[in-house]
């Protein structure tokens, strides 16, 4: 029986190499053996995510390449988070609230969101109304679930001002979010293949934040809540975006369809 030699057309592309590797990470955090190295996993799945957007920015050579500098930044803020995180609860023992991981976590949503509107910039240059008007739609009636299910129950607890301040960021931090998301994806261009994993990955990214905050207000979240597959999810998610081979149409001009 003859049989085609193999060839590297065979071979699967590194986004999808990499999809399933992520996959089968996120199952092994689950089997890890104490919430120390659960805390470890949240590390290395931020860094991880790093490592794979700073490569697939420099396969892809997207024509603006800043906007995915600001995006890789989101990824390394996590991971100092993290780590604090895990120097607390592991080898101090202790819980501060705020502290310097809430600093690192909360500028994380800050470049995010730089990044996102720096990807709008370069996708749909100009101004676009009709475009902000329907992403506004959508971010005021996210903010509205947010403040009705988790900020106003926030701001009622009688907690120091500065740890209410912090805790209410946090959502509102999503809600910055999806405001710059909203508006690139509302935008009249193509849309690919890259283009819906980040649509996805960013709403894995918003569900996963709204019920890890609502668990935290029930005072039933742990480390390794079931809600922590969401969380690993979009921090590895980043990395697929950016290895995709289509990534360079993200930041590329389109034309108004």
């Amino acid at each position: 029986m003859r049989t085609r030699p193999f060839t590297s057309c065979d071979r699967p592309p590194v986004w999808v190499v990499y999809a399933c590797c992520c996959a089968i990470g996120i199952g092994l955090y689950f089997q890890l053996p104490s919430t120390a190295w659960q805390n470890v996993g949240y590390v290395v799945s931020n860094l991880v995510g790093l490592g794979a957007v700073v490569i697939g920015t420099r396969r892809g050579r997207p024509g603006s390449r800043s906007a995915w500098r600001l995006l890789a930044i989101f990824p390394a803020f996590t991971a100092a988070g993290n780590v604090v995180w895990l120097v607390n609860d592991n080898l101090l023992h202790i819980d501060p609230f705020p502290s310097w991981g809430d600093f690192f976590f909360l500028g994380g949503y800050v470049m995010l969101a730089a990044g996102l509107l720096q990807m709008v910039r370069a996708r749909t240059p100009g101004h676009d109304r009709a475009s902000v008007i329907d992403a506004g739609i959508v971010t005021t009636g996210f903010a509205v679930a947010s403040w009705v299910f988790v900020m106003s129950p926030l701001a009622s607890q009688e907690d120091a001002l500065a740890a209410r301040i912090v805790a209410l960021a946090y959502p509102a931090g999503n809600v910055l979010v999806l405001a710059v998301g909203a508006r690139l994806f509302a935008g009249p261009a193509a849309r690919g293949a890259a283009y819906r994993l980040l649509a996805l990955n960013l709403i894995v990214q918003l569900t996963a934040d709204t019920a890890f905050a609502i668990f935290n207000l029930a005072g039933t979240y742990h480390t390794g809540h079931p809600v922590d597959a969401l969380q690993l999810a979009y921090n590895l998610g980043w990395g697929l975006v950016a290895l995709h081979p289509a990534m360079g149409e993200l930041t590329r001009p389109q034309p108004r369809l």
